[in-house]
């Protein structure tokens, strides 16, 4: 075996190839060994027998097994032998030299160094470490001449350039590090490393947004090498560091506004934003016309994290109702008592394991509980995934405020189905569940490249029907026009089997058989004047917190309707409100019983605890009007707040 070299390599003064070979022989007289060395034209060939170099190969084999293991103290005298048997192993020498260094034995390791050097005068990792051995002891120059040689003996080796940019990132020379970085990315854009290395450097030199916008490039394009594995894992923490730093110092309101400013443009009803620290959901977008009211709101709970993008997720969704409500083809999905019949039997075998558990009232609380949570995600999973693109490819300013939302809520998912799996609800529900989280975790990995999916541990099934679900989101969203986002929800509930549990119709349909709105009812709903007498004397008998015993009785049964309520979406409470109006219209006894609603099947309530749903269903649903009741029940009312609210440990 030659190795083979430039006359130029040595820095060598020589008059002649003669004076030339007897100073290269001195120089690689090593423990008394010389080698045969030949000189032609502007080569040199240094000869290695191979016979003594193949038989040290398994002796450096073993050797590099145990260094990859940290073992330096068994690796060591291995090296040594081999060295002393094949004097010219550059590799030995260099491999010495590196475990001397990382033991800050910088002589000792340059002196190895220099003999891997001397045998091979363009060894790569040689070189670099040379230069890292001088820049660790601060000789940034030399450490400099070396790099530099390393790019001129290897100028299109990946490794070798970015070795040689980590290296100028260890000693803070980040201009340098930085388009070295770049030359690789732009040979190789599966190289990991180089993604992170870049990403650092503008992280250092205070590029917040480059340094997200680096790290998100390389954890969707960058492969995981076998010597990498630990670098994903880097880059995303970097992701996530750098990210918050850039959050923390912009003013989002300035997107948020822009927004807000497009739907003002796009129609003439108003749009209300306000906070509600007992909302089961991060935030909740309620169109006008579903609400049968004369303007849109968006409500958010602020003990969440990223306000700003859970705004802009619910301005999106806005936005995407009222494009199609102008095209004509905007839909609403409803449920009724078929739907939630359907969904009870969906489930029944699972429910009869706690039949023996709990009451009937509370069973049929925890099947609501149930499709409600279920159906709404339904509802909002094709259609996140829109809401999401929007603002990915509108506000790119968003971005890094996006990621961290998504990682926050993705991982808050895992952790959910993860105690669901655990608990009493049914294995159909949990599936169900777990499919449609998936789909957006493949979501999150496709913008910003977190692979989340597999913490869901799902079973072949289930990652399968979410990749289904997935491509078919894809081929919508490559030609998307608006109100195509309901056809693709009805792939999605057709796909999940929930067609029985939700009904979708349009906007104009809705608006016919929709809920019955407060200025449609009746004047002697809301009029307490004209409910019959023993109506009017009550009001007139009871005065608002005059009985502490009646005060505390409706409140206990005030308690109760809000337990009820509790979770209900907003067109459950109306309806009741409404229904349980109708009925006051013939006056409401204290003292009789069998009062009952379809809103509230199976049930029979007393005349006091009727008036606490009435009371209640309207200060939720109907806010506005609950004075015009004339019930004198707000102490009451204030009270079981007072006491949910402790339930609820808040």
């Amino acid at each position: 075996m030659d190795i083979i070299s430039l006359k130029t390599d040595f820095n060598i003064e020589f008059e002649d190839d003669q004076d030339l070979l007897k100073k290269l022989q001195k120089l690689y007289t090593i423990d008394g060994y010389t080698p045969q060395i030949k000189i032609e034209g502007d080569l040199v060939y240094v000869h290695v027998d191979d016979a003594v170099y193949e038989g040290t190969k398994k002796s450096f084999n073993k050797a590099m097994d145990l260094c990859n293991k940290h073992d330096f103290d068994r690796a060591k005298p291995i090296l040594q032998d081999i060295v002393k048997q094949c004097p010219l192993h550059a590799d030995a020498f260099r491999v010495l030299g590196q475990i001397e260094m990382d033991r800050s034995n910088y002589t000792l390791a340059e002196e190895y160094i220099l003999k891997a050097l001397i045998i091979d005068p363009a060894n790569l990792y040689a070189l670099v470490l040379m230069g890292n051995v001088h820049a660790a002891q601060g000789d940034i120059e030399v450490a400099d001449i070396y790099y530099k040689k390393v790019l001129e003996y290897h100028p299109e080796d990946i490794i070798a350039k970015n070795n040689v940019a980590a290296n100028y990132i260890r000693v803070k020379r980040y201009d340098e590090a930085i388009p070295l970085f770049k030359e690789i990315i732009e040979k190789d854009q599966t190289y990991i490393n180089c993604y992170y290395g870049l990403a650092l450097c503008y992280y250092e030199t205070k590029k917040l947004e480059d340094a997200v916008n680096v790290c998100i490039e390389g954890m969707k394009k960058g492969v995981n090498r076998p010597q990498d594995r630990d670098v994903r894992e880097e880059l995303q923490k970097l992701a996530m560091t750098a990210a918050r730093k850039f959050v923390a110092g912009f003013d989002y309101r300035i997107e948020v506004g822009l927004q807000q400013q497009k739907l003002a443009q796009m129609t003439d009803v108003p749009l209300r934003i306000e906070t509600d620290e007992n909302l089961n959901v991060h935030a909740r977008m309620e169109y006008y016309i579903a609400r049968k009211r004369d303007y849109n709101r968006v409500v958010y709970n602020p003990k969440k994290q990223y306000h700003e993008h859970l705004l802009m997720h619910e301005f999106m969704h806005l936005e995407m109702n009222l494009e199609a409500s102008k095209a004509g083809s905007n839909k609403l999905a409803i449920t009724g008592s078929d739907e939630m019949a359907a969904f009870r039997r969906w489930i029944a075998s699972d429910l009869k394991s706690l039949k023996g558990k709990l009451t009937s009232d509370h069973l049929d609380k925890f099947v609501e509980q149930l499709a409600n949570g279920l159906l709404l995600q339904a509802m909002n999973s094709p259609l996140d995934l829109l809401v999401e693109d929007r603002i990915y490819n509108n506000y790119p300013k968003m971005r890094p405020l996006q990621m961290l939302s998504l990682v926050a809520m993705e991982l808050e998912n895992v952790d959910s189905v993860k105690k669901a799996a655990k608990s009493e609800i049914p294995k159909k529900v949990v599936s169900a569940n777990r499919i449609m989280n998936i789909v957006s975790a493949l979501h999150l990995q496709e913008l910003y490249g977190f692979n989340i999916a597999p913490h869901y541990s799902p079973s072949g099934y289930e990652r399968k029907i979410a990749e289904d679900l997935y491509a078919e989101y894809k081929a919508y969203r490559d030609d998307y026009k608006p109100g195509e986002e309901y056809d693709l929800l009805e792939y999605f509930v057709e796909t999940l089997g929930f067609s029985p549990f939700l009904k979708m119709v349009s906007e104009m349909h809705f608006k016919e058989i929709g809920l019955p709105d407060i200025s449609e009812l009746p004047d002697e709903c809301i009029d307490p004047e004209s409910h019959d007498e023993q109506n009017a004397a009550f009001a007139e008998n009871h005065k608002d917190g005059g009985d502490p015993t009646e005060t505390m009785m409706m409140a206990m049964y005030m308690l109760g309707a809000l337990e009820y309520m509790d979770g209900k979406p907003y067109e459950d409470i109306h309806r009741i409100a409404i229904e349980i109006a109708i009925v006051g219209m013939k006056g409401i006894n204290p003292a009789n019983r069998g009062y009952s609603i379809q809103a509230i099947p199976g049930r029979t309530f007393g005349g006091y605890e009727f008036l606490a749903y009435y009371y209640v269903s309207w200060a939720k649903a109907i806010p506005e009007k609950i004075d015009s009741l004339g019930l004198p029940f707000k102490t009451a009312y204030e009270t079981a707040k007072d006491l949910f609210n402790k339930k609820k440990g808040k």
